[in-house]
Formats: structure tokens, sequence, C-alpha cells
């Protein structure tokens, strides 16, 4: 997983959701949501930046599941 920026994938995509606790990811003003998370990488089936996880989520859950982070 990396930290970055919440981007939208798609014209049609506005916003994501923590993949473990659904907290919100979206860029719009009047969401309060996140602005920055991990996020999958081009390993992923689905492909790099599908799935997003809050930091508080990836801090809780990086040792159980065995998350790393890379650059």
């Amino acid at each position: 997983m990396h930290w970055i920026k919440y981007y939208q994938l798609g014209e049609h995509w506005d916003h994501d959701h923590c993949a473990a606790c659904g907290t919100m990811f979206c860029l719009h003003e009047k969401c309060d949501s996140q602005k920055e998370g991990y996020a999958v990488t081009e390993d992923y089936q689905l492909g790099e930046d599908y799935e997003w996880v809050c930091r508080s989520c990836f801090e809780e859950m990086k040792d159980i599941l065995d998350w790393k982070t890379v650059s």
C-alpha cells in the first residue's frame, strides 16, 4: 500500500470508502471526508488505487493483515 492524496478514478466515480471501516474519501469541499489515505498498489487484482484504507484502520490492522507500505 502507498500513502497518497485521494483522487477520482473516473468521471462518474466521485468518492470511495475505507475498505475496513467505511469512512468516506471524497474531494468535494462539502464532504466531511478523508482527502488522503493508503491505496493498494499495481499488484492488486483490480488495479492500483482501487481500494483505499484510512490511516487509523491501516495502523490498527497492518500487523494483523501483514500490510506493508511502499514509496
